[in-house]
């Protein structure tokens, strides 16, 4: 078998690609219940294939339809799907490869449709008062360009507004999607009459017009009073033809349990399950669904996908451990981290456990030197790696501090360290690490009392009831934390044997079956593996992935209610609100001087506040570039590496500033402001170095006030700044992201 399909197709334009046979005839026959599912993969510059496929949920099929963004090489991976017959399992198979390279020769910028209606309704046609129309737009040759969107309805067209009108960005999939809530669209006439039934449906329309172009919906969106039956309305109210968007996202639909994976159940899947939640509650690397997984499932679904708590692996719980699993995932910084610092790499070396010389094979990861032997404490047998169960449970860690704003994760202290670099405990061979934090702008370092305190109530308050830690060794199959003290010996030298300035965490007391050589790695590829969803279709469980009971988690950057405001502190900059800083602050890899004269790099990464001219080496050494980065320029993945960063120290500033709730691109919009202008803008950016209106307006919940007084951040009328502040409001006030060019 092969798959046909255009080899070069226009970006933005859907061509349709089919599995034949070795005749070269397309199946029509599916008796054999034989399905088809296919993943899509994009080229990077250092030659990698990376999975895009949309939230890790093939297309099935046959023949499917694909409309690419970029003139990039993109590869289709298609498995074979086939009914077991004792079981009635997908069972999944390899078919093969298509490598497709879209062109940019597109004829014109174009709008193709136009699409109104009521996501997630079991009508998407009808809606309410109280529900959110989504439009969206579909386009060929318009990546990164905008469209002008309108409302209206057949009864009162009405003219263009800031209610019912946006500017949308089109996508690298040549779509932009946005959202309108009915009660805005409607007059208070109208408003009235729908409410008390003297009338009984409106139907709205949406038009996008780009230049000279302008596209309306075939058919409404029928909004309906609360007194007229869903059967008049539709009969009635609907006078035009029947449209309906195909490609409008499916209601979501829940299996009602029959699919879902559950305690008792026994698998591969759950194991990877097992290792991947390990962080939220603590967990050992079973292939069995324990009641522990159960636990385990049921806080991930309360904490990070913030839905009721089943207990059970639905397609959305395998969803969300992919997105946390990207989310969180453990940047190269700290890889590099983790790996021994052994000094005598290839070279003979005394073996500090040993106590001879020897050649040093260590990798990172030591050279797996020694044989398994009991107790586990004193082993000295060099793991391939780091435990992957004990890096998961970083993972959730990264995530857990994300909800509080006095702590934070700042480096391993201590990852693997091989028989060379070791000292007396063999932990470090695979099984721990060892976390090092701040508080504040105050570093907890070094000898000194004061710290215990800290270390105590972060590891009481975060990492034990999180993690479902141990204090010592007491138990099996639980992660432990060393205790915290500082002590001295006789001859008044501090003991190490207790923590002092880090928190350090271990696998140790895992049971033998759990520390074979499979579950240690050592990079983030071996780490993460492949998408959970993937593997639950590669092990048969694709209706498990297809039960999409709802979703809604604190990373969901939908338009929210009035009603649906949060704690700032629950929120991260969404994914918009990153692309439109960066859209403003452009990628340099060399350094330069920016509009104040300050010596800057990346994505507007400050170096110093003088020009790159007078930057001293002294200067570079205080910072988390090199001075060869410095001097020859930084890759655009350090740069990513240095927003990224940037962006979670001004989400906490927002977080500390702001008591009030917020929705997602209020949030998003004051990110974006203090990115630009300092941490402490907030507090100190106001009439003699006090607090902003900004800040006092909004913590007494005038919103658009405290929006307006953006407006007078622009350094005297700088015009890139009035620009930015205009778009800022603009996200703030309308929920509208229109990046920089």
């Amino acid at each position: 078998m092969k798959i046909i399909g255009e080899k070069k197709p226009i970006i933005g334009v859907t061509e349709m690609y089919s599995v034949i046979d070795s005749s070269g005839a397309l199946f029509t026959s599916n008796m054999n219940k034989v399905t088809y599912a296919w993943y899509i993969f994009k080229k990077y510059k250092n030659g990698d294939f990376v999975n895009v496929t949309k939230n890790n949920i093939p297309k099935t099929g046959q023949s499917v339809p694909y409309s690419f963004g970029y003139n990039v090489e993109y590869r289709l991976d298609v498995y074979k799907l086939e009914k077991e017959l004792l079981t009635q399992k997908d069972k999944a198979s390899f078919v093969a490869s298509y490598f497709v390279n879209p062109t940019k020769k597109a004829s014109k910028a174009d709008i193709k449709k136009a699409v109104l209606y009521n996501k997630g309704a079991k009508n998407v046609d009808l809606a309410g008062i109280g529900n959110s129309l989504t439009v969206r737009v579909e386009c060929i040759n318009m990546v990164g360009k905008s469209v002008k969107v309108h409302i209206w309805n057949a009864e009162n067209k009405g003219e263009p507004n800031f209610m019912n009108s946006k500017l949308i960005d089109i996508n690298d999939k040549g779509i932009g999607l946005t959202q309108f809530n009915v009660m805005q669209l409607l007059s208070p006439t109208e408003s009235m009459n729908l409410m008390i039934g003297n009338i009984k449906a409106i139907g709205f329309f949406v038009t996008a017009t780009y230049e000279q172009q302008s596209v309306t919906n075939k058919a409404p969106v029928v909004v309906v009073s609360q007194f007229q039956s869903i059967a008049d309305i539709f009969e009635n109210a609907r006078s035009m033809s029947s449209y309906k968007d195909n490609d409008a996202p499916e209601s979501t639909e829940s299996c009602g349990g029959k699919y879902c994976i559950k305690k008792g159940d026994k698998n591969e899947l759950i194991r990877e399950v097992n290792i991947r939640l390990a962080g939220f509650g603590g967990n050992v690397p079973t292939d069995e669904f324990t009641d522990r997984t159960e636990k385990m499932i049921k806080q991930f679904q309360r904490d990070y996908m913030k839905v009721s708590e089943t207990g059970k692996i639905c397609g959305n719980v395998l969803k969300a451990i992919d997105e946390f699993s990207n989310k969180f995932d453990i940047s190269e910084t700290l890889w590099k981290q983790l790996k021994c610092s052994c000094g005598t790499k290839g070279k003979q070396a005394k073996s500090v456990l040993r106590g001879y010389k020897e050649i040093n094979n260590c990798d990172g990861f030591g050279d797996g030197t020694g044989t398994s032997t009991s107790p586990e404490k004193s082993n000295k047998y060099e793991y391939p790696g780091i435990h992957r169960s004990l890096l998961f449970g970083f993972k959730a860690l990264q995530f857990y501090f994300t909800k509080q704003n006095i702590y934070k994760i700042d480096h391993f202290t201590s990852g693997y360290r091989c028989r060379f670099k070791n000292y007396k405990t063999t932990n470090h061979q695979g099984k721990a690490i060892d976390l090092q934090f701040s508080k504040g702008n105050w570093e907890i370092r070094n000898e000194v009392k004061k710290n215990l305190t800290e270390l105590r109530q972060i590891r009481d308050s975060i990492i034990i009831p999180n993690l479902g830690a141990q204090k010592e060794w007491p138990n099996s199959n639980l992660f432990s934390i060393e205790p915290i003290d500082l002590l001295y010996d006789s001859k008044g030298n501090v003991r190490f044997d207790h923590t002092f300035s880090w928190i350090h965490i271990d696998v140790r007391e895992f049971n033998s079956q759990y520390l074979k050589d499979i579950y240690f790695c050592k990079s983030k590829s071996k780490l993460n593996g492949k998408s959970i969803i993937e593997l639950a279709i590669e092990s048969g469980y694709t209706s498990t992935c297809n039960c999409n009971v709802s979703l809604n988690t604190q990373n969901n950057d939908n338009d929210k209610k009035a009603t649906d405001r949060v704690d700032p502190k629950t929120l991260k900059t969404s994914q918009k609100g990153k692309d439109f800083i960066k859209s403003w602050e452009k990628f340099r890899n060399e350094v330069y001087d920016d509009s104040e004269g300050y010596a800057t790099i990346g994505y507007g990464y400050l170096i110093a506040y003088k020009s790159y001219k007078s930057v001293t080496k002294s200067d570079i050494e205080k910072l988390e570039i090199t001075w060869d980065e410095f001097k020859n320029g930084i890759t655009e993945k350090k740069a990513l590496e240095l927003f990224n960063k940037k962006i979670d120290l001004y989400e906490k500033a927002v977080q500390r500033d702001i008591k009030v709730n917020l929705y997602q691109y209020e949030f998003d919009a004051l990110v974006s402001l203090i990115f630009n202008t300092g941490q402490n803008f907030l507090n100190i950016g106001g009439k003699n170095k006090k607090e902003t209106k900004i800040k006092i307006n909004i913590n007494n919940h005038l919103y658009s006030e405290g929006a307006d007084e953006f407006s007078d951040v622009t350094n005297g009328g700088t015009r890139g700044l009035v620009e930015r502040r205009k778009d800022e409001i603009d996200i703030f006030n309308n929920n509208n992201y229109i990046n920089h060019k």
